[in-house]
């Protein structure tokens, strides 16, 4: 009896082998195929019959193999080809790899709109099924209008799907479509989540765009530690935006303290830094709060500063004469040349208070006296221009000369034009013309675009003298201007 039994376990195990044998041979080369080994021609063989079988995963590796040139002569068009065929039987990786392909211009067609619409319908197929990379690349082009109609709400419902998966370039997107995207509904919380979720995985972006929701206070309370540690992160590594701000925020903190103990100077820093927006979302109402904390405790600049924007009506200012001649008295009687600089401007219009030429002289004097080439020449121009009464190009000419040889531009280029008058103030003097204009061109600041067109008038009016000049002078300009250069140099030097 147990020998019996024996012998049917025997025959039982022996059918199992033989139908086990039976499934190895049938499966043997989809096997070959996605388990590689040394034998590279074999294992292309074999994963080329499992494919032409239909196995949709010998088409997918199959297609891997022509597109990477493993195991064969790299092959896009077949490459693309067993990915279609995998791809149709609904092989998810298949379905990214063919919207990439079509996406980075590796399925060649002339028609860009049709490999866009390809692109998108495969992306939009393995996003179907759940593939985060193919969400967000589908979020992406209903986001842009590429291959399908631009769609906001769509682009915000798969950036959304493949997020929730992890998906770090989607996190980041989403950031940026709650705090930036006039097509939906802002929303600096949800801003805030996502942005802080790609942030921890690296995203520097993300972390950038975090620091600056800290900084400004927008979905979060404001918070100057925070968002110093996501600038300095992003900074770290490599983002530009952040390297610029992390210096500013952590001045701006040192400043803000300072200002709060009643420190005059650091409340007019402070007003600085909240008109530039350095380190700290831009902001005029609070800028003029701590300029006047810092003028009412006399310090000058800040009282210039006020006197300035009341006179002009700048940073959410009216005019109010009244306001500005009380600033500009103040910080003009303190030796500070912007203030005696304004209220000479008040007396010489005569906005606010009676039209007074000798007391604008006398303030004017004052200012130009102290040396700074920007008021030197302002002074000159109102001259210039007889907005102190009667025109006074001797006065003008003074003025122009001394900001000149500080190296103003403007002021360089009006003497110049002085020399080119023959108005009995200066001799025309084709050879000190060229000089000046010279020196206005190589003084010019570049960065400021709008006054780029007078650059180009003075270059234009300098090429005109070269040609009315000889050579003679020509040479005597260029010796004069190398003399001056050279000894402006040693100034600055010393």
């Amino acid at each position: 009896m147990n020998k019996n039994i024996v012998l049917l376990h025997q025959r039982h195990a022996l059918k199992k082998f033989i139908l086990a044998l039976f499934l190895l041979c049938c499966f043997s080369n989809v096997m070959a195929c996605y388990q590689p080994t040394i034998h590279d021609k074999y294992n292309f063989k074999n994963c080329s019959l499992a494919a032409e079988q239909g196995k949709a995963i010998a088409q997918y590796q199959l297609g891997l193999m022509y597109q990477r040139g493993k195991f064969v002569t790299k092959d896009y068009e077949q490459s693309a080809k067993w990915f279609l065929k995998a791809a149709e039987q609904g092989h998810e990786q298949s379905q990214v790899i063919l919207g990439g392909m079509y996406s980075w211009g590796k399925i060649i067609t002339n028609d860009y709109k049709q490999a866009n619409e390809q692109s998108a319908k495969w992306y939009q197929k393995a996003a179907k099924q759940g593939n985060k990379f193919a969400q967000n690349s589908i979020g992406q082009r209903y986001a842009k209008g590429e291959g399908v109609q631009q769609d906001h709400d769509q682009a915000l419902k798969w950036y959304t799907m493949a997020a929730e998966q992890g998906d770090m370039g989607s996190q980041y997107q989403l950031g940026l479509m709650y705090s930036n995207d006039k097509n939906i509904t802002q929303d600096f919380e949800q801003a805030k989540k996502w942005f802080h979720k790609a942030a921890e995985q690296g995203n520097d972006k993300a972390q950038y765009q975090l620091g600056v929701q800290y900084a400004n206070g927008q979905g979060v309370q404001q918070d100057h530690e925070q968002a110093e540690k996501w600038y300095t992160k992003a900074a770290k590594q490599g983002n530009t935006k952040a390297r610029d701000w992390v210096v500013p925020i952590v001045k701006f903190r040192e400043v803000q303290q300072k200002a709060h103990t009643g420190d005059a100077p650091a409340q007019l820093e402070l007003g600085h830094l909240y008109l530039s927006g350095k380190g700290i979302q831009q902001d005029n109402e609070k800028a003029i709060k701590w300029y006047t904390k810092s003028a009412e405790q006399g310090n000058a600049d800040a009282e210039a500063l006020l006197g300035t924007f009341y006179v002009n009506g700048i940073v959410g200012r009216d005019k109010d004469y009244e306001q500005a001649m009380m600033w500009f008295t103040r910080a003009a009687e303190q030796g500070s040349a912007v203030g005696q600089f304004g209220l000479g401007a008040i007396y010489a219009d005569g906005e606010g208070v009676q039209k007074d030429s000798k007391r604008a002289e006398k303030w004017f004097t004052k200012a130009g006296e102290q040396g700074n080439a920007a008021i030197q020449y302002a002074i000159g121009d109102l001259y210039f221009k007889g907005q102190m009464g009667k025109r006074d190009l001797k006065q003008a000419a003074k003025w122009f000369e001394r900001a000149a040889e500080k190296g103003h531009p403007m002021a360089q280029a009006s003497v110049a034009l002085l020399y080119l008058s023959d108005d009995k103030i200066r001799r025309k003097n084709h050879v000190k013309a060229h000089l000046y204009l010279t020196l206005a061109v190589s003084n010019w600041d570049m960065s400021k675009k709008e006054d780029r067109k007078i650059l180009k008038a003075i270059k234009t009016g300098l090429e005109r003298l070269e040609q009315q000049m000889t050579s003679a002078q020509l040479d005597k300009a260029e010796e004069m201007t190398s003399e001056w250069m050279a000894v402006h140099k040693t100034k600055d030097a010393s």
